[in-house]
């Protein structure tokens, strides 16, 4: 008589509940009865004995999070392309942390399904540190989310602009790389739509005249048009554009990468 998979399942299923756990095992002993063997049910019981559960706190919670160890910059916190920033952070910036083993980086805690914050262990206990464009996104959103949009943005030849990492000489090779497909297929006309997720303010070079859009590049043998889309709203109001943080990206940046 055959059995089936099913059925083996069960077989064993009824002999580690009724026999292997009732069985007195002679390496299985209490600390406090050594000479007793015991089975793995009256030891489960003499460990639990008195146990009361209680809930986890916030900090517990925290402690189960996924953890990355990272460096406290004047900007804050860099971490999956998102900057993170907090005032409790200004006596750490540009300080290493007490962890030798960890390069002086410090131990950030964050929640995959919700990269609104992080939180940073100091030596007071955590700072939870929000991310500087979270009132911009009003809706919930996930890490995976987030993600998933700069790989979608960046296989379409569209580049983001975050001003750190992802800068000026980070726009300068996406230029060129489009260049190259340009040259690659023969074609003269090329676009690069640069997705700016900063505050700041993007200016553009042009070799048309200064009100066209878009603005676009004349670069060995291509037109290069430039498709600047701000994917948070400005912080200043129009009338105090003038004062925003600028930044330019030149003619000669593009035919001189090395100084951009």
């Amino acid at each position: 008589m055959s059995a089936s998979g099913t059925g083996t399942q069960e077989l064993l299923d009824e002999w580690v509940i009724c026999g292997w756990l009732e069985r007195r095992h002679e390496a299985l002993r209490h600390p406090m009865m050594p000479q007793l063997a015991v089975c793995p049910n009256e030891m489960w019981a003499a460990l639990v004995a008195g146990h009361v559960p209680v809930p986890l706190s916030a900090d517990d919670d925290v402690e189960l999070l996924p953890v990355r160890w990272q460096v406290i910059n004047d900007y804050g916190i860099r971490f999956g392309c998102r900057t993170y920033d907090h005032p409790g952070l200004n006596p750490y910036r540009r300080r290493r942390s007490p962890r030798a083993d960890k390069n002086g980086r410090w131990e950030v805690h964050h929640n995959p399904y919700d990269p609104n914050r992080v939180w940073v262990r100091l030596p007071e206990g955590w700072l939870e540190v929000p991310w500087v464009h979270a009132a911009a996104v009003r809706r919930p959103f996930t890490a995976f989310t987030f993600d998933h949009v700069r790989r979608t943005v960046e296989r379409r030849h569209g580049k983001i602009f975050d001003g750190q990492g992802r800068g000026k000489g980070y726009l300068v090779k996406g230029v060129h790389q489009i260049i190259k497909y340009a040259h690659d297929y023969g074609q003269h006309t090329a676009y690069l739509v640069i997705y700016n997720i900063t505050d700041k303010l993007l200016d553009l070079p042009t070799d048309g005249t200064p009100d066209a859009w878009p603005p676009y590049a004349e670069l060995t043998g291509v037109r290069v048009y430039f498709i600047h889309v701000r994917v948070l709203p400005p912080t200043t109001t129009a009338s105090k554009a003038g004062k925003a943080t600028r930044v330019t990206l030149t003619h000669d940046d593009l035919t001189n990468p090395d100084t951009a």
